[in-house]
């Protein structure tokens, strides 16, 4: 795959590159997109090549099912947009760092432990449907959320989700997966007067 030409906005989708190499030696750019919901073929594995586009905002790294290690996003600390969703991630701690955050996207991969993302408190959308999470309490301190997609887990409780008053929602604990909390599809009891029932009609 031959290097792209740096400019304001590059995206490289469609055909599935194997290898990032040719981003090694760009000038950093703001925008970057790699894959789509139609990728195929073999796809790369190693993000090593992207560590040094430190002046990267926005990053889409998606539909490729092979990527496990982050470790080289961890210094693109002007990331405002990360999609990593289509993945095989477990451990979210290299992005512990990436404090300028205000979009994040890990949707169906591997994940469980969401303790690294508890420091990034710029986010205001945050997309985690169809992993393994069971905790939530990492994020009870995101109070700028205003998008929070957890459905398809294995969560049985939201208490920590208490403080989330910025979520955006309507009346009616059955709107709030439209809006602006989504938590269909795991283990939480809802009936009147439970206290997750609670927790979502006091948001």
């Amino acid at each position: 795959l031959p290097a792209p030409t740096p400019q304001t906005e590059e995206q490289v989708s469609g055909a599935a590159p194997t290898d990032l190499s040719p981003w090694a030696g760009l000038t950093p750019l703001p925008w970057q997109s790699l894959g789509g919901d139609y990728l195929g073929g073999d796809a790369f594995t190693d993000l090593s090549p992207l560590a040094g586009l430190t002046d990267l905002t926005y990053l889409r790294i998606y539909g490729n099912d092979q990527i496990t290690n982050l470790g080289p996003l961890a210094g693109l600390i002007n990331l405002d947009s990360l999609w990593l969703n289509y993945n095989q991630i477990t451990d979210l701690g290299p992005l512990d760092g990436l404090i300028n955050l205000t979009e994040l996207v890990l949707e169906r991969n591997q994940i469980s432990n969401l303790s690294p993302l508890a420091g990034l408190t710029n986010l205001t959308e945050l997309r985690l449907s169809e992993n393994q999470i069971t905790e939530l309490s990492p994020l009870a301190g995101l109070t700028n959320l205003e998008f929070l997609h957890l459905d398809n887990n294995l969560i049985t409780e939201i208490g920590p989700l208490a403080g989330l008053t910025n979520l955006r929602g309507g009346r009616g604990w059955e709107y709030w997966y439209m809006l602006g909390l989504d938590i269909r599809h795991n283990h939480i009891d809802i009936t009147p007067g439970s206290p997750a029932r609670q927790v979502i009609d006091s948001l």
